[in-house]
């Protein structure tokens, strides 16, 4: 199996304990502050990562003119958070996850289809 397989099924067990755990606090904590708890631990984990990545000799890449879409996937990772939250806390079920990833992944196609 290809690493880029591996990676692919581990982002998809990350976005499917996202979901969940995202459906259970939903009804428990604003969805602004709930999105910022979320970015929050995510910077400390990506943190330690990079950190992981730099000791074991992986040089760190960063180019600035990639920056502005960085800034736009943050807000639409914001976005996700947010209104993921409002979703679930107004009643929208775990397993209609699928209009989430139905929507992004239709429009990918759509933009990969003209891009």
């Amino acid at each position: 199996m290809s690493s880029a397989l591996v990676f692919a099924v581990l982002a998809g067990t990350a976005a499917a304990t996202w979901t969940v755990c995202l459906k259970l606090g939903s009804t428990r904590i604003s969805a602004a502050l709930g999105a910022m708890v979320i970015s929050g631990v995510a910077f400390l984990a990506n943190a330690a990562a990079l950190a992981l990545m730099r000791a074991s000799g992986q040089p760190i890449v960063f180019r600035r003119d990639v920056l502005w879409l960085l800034v736009v996937a943050g807000l639409g990772a914001s976005g996700v958070d947010i209104l993921a939250l409002l979703a679930y806390d107004r009643g929208l079920r775990v397993t209609s996850s699928l209009i989430l990833s139905g929507t992004s992944t239709a429009l990918v196609l759509v933009v990969g289809f003209l891009a």
